[in-house]
Order: structure tokens, then sequence, then C-alpha cells
């Protein structure tokens, strides 16, 4: 995953991403941590990136290590593409 990550930084800058993780069924600490090495990327390039669709145990864990706090969840894929899209959207944090 990292790997096409690193690729999909190079498609759009700065570069807007969701991960959608509907079928995601288990994260363990190495999902976790790419996670956070995608954010780190994105907002070191100034993009944005948005997670979607956790489910419950995924959502638990984010909740128990805090990263719901650091990530930016929404609940559907579609939802997260859309203000992506939004005219004007821009990065939070300037890369």
């Amino acid at each position: 995953m990292r790997d096409r990550v690193t690729k999909a930084l190079d498609l759009t800058q700065p570069p807007m991403l969701v991960i959608d993780m509907q079928g995601v069924e288990v994260c363990d600490s190495s999902g976790l941590s790419v996670l956070v090495y995608v954010h780190k990327a994105v907002t070191a390039s100034g993009g944005r990136l948005l997670l979607a669709g956790l489910n419950g145990r995924c959502k638990h864990l984010f909740a128990i290590t805090a990263l719901d706090k650091f990530f930016d969840i929404r609940s559907t894929a579609e939802l997260a593409i859309a203000e992506l899209s939004e005219p004007g959207n821009s990065p939070p944090f300037p890369g």
C-alpha cells in the first residue's frame, strides 16, 4: 500500500486522497503505521487525506488509539470525494 500511495502522491498537486476502508475488517499496528506515514506524506506535500467507511472494529481501534482525532474520517467514500471536489477546497495544512 505504501508504494501505491507514494505513486498516487505524484498524480495531483497538492495531493487529495481518499482511502476507502469499507472492506477492511482487521487493522493492526502495521496498517496503522502505513496510514500515519501516508497522512504525513500527504500533509507534507500540502495535500489532504480523508479516510472513509470505517467499520465497527476499525472505528473502535481508531478511538482507543486516539487516531480518530488525528485523521479526517467520513462515513462514506462518496462523501469524502464530494468534499475534496468542492470548489475552493484547500488543504488545512500548507506544505
